[in-house]
């Protein structure tokens, strides 16, 4: 994934794992790397091939909110996605009021019980994430990359009273 995005302008990707606290949490690698996360896979998912895990590894966990802290203020965050296999809600939630400096955000959402988690570690529902989202200062968009059944899509919300990335690329356009 990670060579594919190289070389893109204003584009960087972490290959951390982000949680809700920091501290080393066991990493789950499984038969199709894209799957991989550090929630373990449900027996018996209809994905079970893809997400059947072949090793655990513990790993170093940041915060978003670390990440989002090392930018320096002065450059705009336009955009974040999440992919994290179960974990997005708790990686938005673990960027606490730095998340107000993003203007856009898209969020894979698990909706079938394809990952196992309990507590604070749980996949989100899709009124979880829109409820918290909202709290933060966002709107809802629309889904996309809707899967069979619904059990995962991509929920993609704006920050309100942000003026959008058109906006910026007419500001850019004119320094």
């Amino acid at each position: 994934m990670l060579a594919r995005l190289a070389g893109r302008p204003r584009l960087v990707a972490l290959p951390v794992a982000i949680d809700l606290e920091r501290g080393w949490r066991d990493f789950h690698v499984n038969a199709n790397d894209s799957t991989s996360s550090l929630a373990a896979s449900v027996e018996g998912n209809p994905y079970q091939d893809l997400t059947r895990t072949v090793e655990v590894r513990p790993v170093p966990v940041l915060r978003l909110q670390d990440v989002l802290e090392r930018i320096p203020p002065q450059v705009e965050v336009e955009y974040v996605k999440t992919d994290v296999q179960g974990l997005d809600l708790q990686v938005l939630k673990s960027a606490g009021q730095a998340l107000r400096r993003v203007d856009r955000v898209k969020a894979e959402v698990i909706a079938g019980s394809i990952y196992q988690a309990t507590g604070d570690s749980r996949p989100g529902t899709e009124a979880e994430f829109v409820a918290y989202m909202e709290q933060m200062g966002f709107g809802f968009v629309g889904d996309s990359d809707v899967q069979p059944e619904r059990l995962w899509m991509d929920k993609t919300f704006v920050r309100r009273g942000g003026f959008g990335t058109a906006w910026r690329d007419l500001r850019r356009a004119l320094r």
